[in-house]
This record gives structure tokens, C-alpha cells and sequence, in this order.
């Protein structure tokens, strides 16, 4: 259990962890510690959260449901005057966009009625709130309809993260073949998936020497059975070893979104940012987020059709020169706009506390 001592400016507090956590607690603490402050992380289960009050300037709440112990934890702060800020970089604070979230798909009525509980328990959270956190201009518009403060912190790489990927480019690329891949992590982007699948399948026809490479849990539809020799799968990877995998399997990183759909309108452009740590080149859908980090053509493609998809991708199957020149400007830019140290100055309007740096 966490036990407070002295006193720092801000408290993280996540429920699971997860990917979100990473970004959206460790990763702003750090931002946070750049900028000369300080601050904890802490999962919920491991923190009585009304003994923390007097101990922090202000509190954030990634994905935090509301609870008895929330609600007392509220009125706590709120009585000491410690702001509350509710974290997310998902839409999931919206139990009626249920349509929209792919992962629901195929689930029991009970199960996702549960779901429909846990949605409303963010909202909770984020209605009782003093404001939001949000990773994306899009969230920031949803999370307004709820709260009247609302700031945006865009997701960055860690210092760790760049440090395990200037490690992975001195790897040997362990292949001859050309690969793409799509790191899907869990089955809520099988949607996703179908935006790039026809240009997928159309490659693996055209050049039997190509390979897919999947991560995660990604269900390819029928289609693909024919390609079988040409697919590699791996299980989802922990965060630490996906640079190596990108860096010495990957050739080309696809980023399809589902179009459309206001889940994935408000998505952050990791998937890019991950990728180009190890300067490998990546096909996006233009959701908001990947066009804010991409410009089309210089350090990535975008691609919002079945024609464009394909053009864009075979342009980097048939060229090595492309996919290292679209890689090394994707390298430059991350390093250069969205690590945790860079983009720490941006955090200064978001967290209502005092910082020395």
C-alpha cells in the first residue's frame, strides 16, 4: 500500500494496468519531474485514497470508476480545495456510443451490460471531477459535453522507450523477406483491420516472397487462409520488447482505424509514435491524432480509401529507399516532437500545480 509522506504535487492513480497507465500516469509523472515537480503513481488497489488528501496539490484519475471510496475521496479533496482531474485517452466515459466500440462484438447480453455499468462509472468519476486529461483533440470535445475544464496532454514516449529503441537499432534484421505487420495487441481492432485488408491481401498476391507478420489477437477473416505460409504470428509483447520486434521483423507498421466511428476518431497515434522510434515507416487511417503526427508523404502515409492503401503500400513494398527515407524522417520527428522531455512544457497548462523548471 502506498503511505504518504511529506508532500508532492500530484498523485496518478490508475485502476488496471495496461498501456494507458504507461502513457497516462507514468509517462506524465515524468513530464511532471522534467518540469522540476513531483509526483506518484499508484494503482487503485494499492492506495486508501482519503489518507492521501493532505499529502498532494492535485490528483489524476486514469479510468478510476466511481465507488464509495471514490466519493468520499472526492468530497475530501473538494473540502481542502485539491483538485480532481478524471485521465483518459479512450472514449469510454459514453455508454450510449456502445455501437461503436468493436470490442463489444459477439459478446453475452450480461457481459456487456456489465460493461455498460463500468462506462457509467467513468462518466461518474469524470462528472464529479473538477476537469479531464484527455490524449486527443477529438476526446477533449467528448469530455467537454461532461466537464467545462478540459485539457489535452498528447500521448509521448518515455525516456525508457527511447532508450530501449537507440538499443534495438544496433540489432541485426533477422530477415530477407520484406514484412508489414500490424501490432493489434487485443481483438477490440479486428474492425480496424478490415480498412487495410483488401491492399494486404492484394500484396501477399502479387509477391509470394512477402510476409505478414500479426501481434497479438487479431482474427483474420477467410481470405487469408490461402496465405498461410506467408503469415507469422506472435503473441501480444510486453512493451520493453516490442522495439527489437519492430526493428528486426518489421519492414512496413500498418495503423488502420475503422472509419466512421467516434471511438476511433479519438484515438492517439501510438501505434505511429512506437514505430518510429525505430525508424520504421508507417500507413495510417487520417484519424485526427495520426494526422496531427503525420505529414502524408514525408514521415509516414495516410491513407483513408481501399485505393489509397493499396497504392501507398505497394509504393513501400517496391522500394527500400522509401520505406528508410520514411522511416528516418518518422525517427527524427518523434525524437524531436513527442518524447516526455520535449513535449513537457505543453503539461504546464494541463496540471493545476506550481513548477520550478
Amino acid at each position: 500500500m502506498l503511505e504518504p509522506a511529506g508532500h508532492k504535487d500530484v498523485l496518478f492513480v490508475f485502476e488496471h494496468p495496461g498501456p494507458w497507465a504507461r502513457y497516462r500516469c507514468d509517462h506524465q509523472a515524468e513530464q511532471l519531474e522534467f518540469l522540476g515537480g513531483t509526483a506518484d503513481v499508484v494503482q487503485l488497489e494499492h492506495v486508501d485514497l482519503p489518507t492521501t488528501v493532505d499529502h498532494y496539490d492535485c490528483f489524476v484519475l486514469n479510468r478510476v470508476p466511481w465507488s464509495e471510496e471514490v466519493a468520499t475521496f472526492v468530497d475530501l479533496a473538494h473540502e481542502r480545495k485539491r483538485p480532481v482531474l478524471y485521465d483518459t485517452d479512450d472514449l469510454n466515459f459514453d455508454a450510449t456510443l456502445e455501437r461503436y466500440f468493436a470490442f463489444l462484438d459477439g459478446w453475452p447480453e450480461e457481459d456487456r451490460r456489465r460493461q455498460a455499468e463500468r462506462f457509467a462509472g467513468y462518466r461518474r468519476t469524470l462528472e464529479a471531477s473538477d476537469g479531464a486529461i484527455v490524449s486527443t483533440q477529438p476526446l477533449a470535445e467528448q469530455a467537454a459535453r461532461v466537464v467545462s475544464r478540459v485539457g489535452v496532454a498528447h500521448n509521448a514516449v518515455s525516456e525508457e522507450m527511447v532508450g530501449r529503441a537507440d538499443e534495438a537499432l544496433a540489432a541485426e534484421r533477422g530477415r530477407d523477406a520484406t514484412t508489414i505487420a500490424y501490432l493489434s495487441g487485443t481483438r477490440t481492432h479486428d474492425r480496424d483491420f478490415l480498412e487495410a485488408a483488401d491492399a494486404v491481401l492484394a500484396a501477399l498476391r502479387a509477391d509470394r516472397k512477402l510476409r505478414l507478420l500479426i501481434v497479438g489477437k487479431l482474427q483474420l477473416d477467410s481470405r487469408f487462409d490461402r496465405f498461410a505460409k506467408q503469415i507469422e504470428r506472435l503473441p501480444l509483447q510486453p512493451w520493453d520488447s516490442l522495439p527489437r520486434v519492430i526493428r528486426t521483423r518489421v519492414d512496413v507498421n500498418l495503423a488502420p482505424l475503422e472509419p466512421e466511428n467516434l471511438v476511433t476518431d479519438c484515438k492517439s497515434c501510438v501505434k505511429y509514435l512506437e514505430a518510429a522510434l525505430v525508424g520504421v515507416p508507417t500507413i495510417a487511417s487520417p484519424r485526427p491524432d495520426f494526422r496531427r503526427a503525420i505529414e502524408d508523404g514525408r514521415n509516414g502515409f495516410l491513407a483513408d480509401d481501399a485505393t489509397a492503401w493499396h497504392d501507398r503500400l505497394q509504393a513501400l513494398i517496391a522500394s527500400p529507399e522509401l520505406r528508410r527515407d520514411l522511416g528516418a524522417a518518422a525517427y527524427e520527428d518523434v525524437r524531436r516532437n513527442h518524447t516526455t522531455r520535449v513535449s513537457a512544457p505543453r503539461l504546464r497548462d494541463t496540471l493545476p500545480v506550481r513548477m520550478t523548471a
